[in-house]
């Protein structure tokens, strides 16, 4: 499971927020997977293959048969469902 602080909403429309503080409470081989799909989803975003968020089980599979209950979601920096990112 992830669990965190939240610091403000930033889009109403999806409820998505910014959180100030997040805790991963996993066993190691979930770490793991998570960490191999942070690193191909930075991979893909370097070689140009443009996409605006990736979920967890696109780039790892296996992550559906050891944590279906928890998505994980890369999101492109200037994506149009974070509107200002910045602030």
């Amino acid at each position: 499971m992830i669990y965190g602080y939240s610091e403000k909403v930033v889009n109403e429309e999806y409820g998505l927020l910014q959180m100030r503080e997040v805790s991963f409470a996993m066993n190691p081989s979930q770490l793991r997977l998570v960490a191999k799909f942070l690193v191909r989803a930075a991979e893909q975003m370097e070689s140009g293959q443009g996409f605006l968020h990736r979920h967890i089980e696109e780039l790892v599979p296996e992550w559906r048969t050891t944590t279906p209950q928890t998505e994980i979601i890369v999101v492109q920096e200037k994506s149009t469902i974070i509107p200002d990112i910045d602030s």
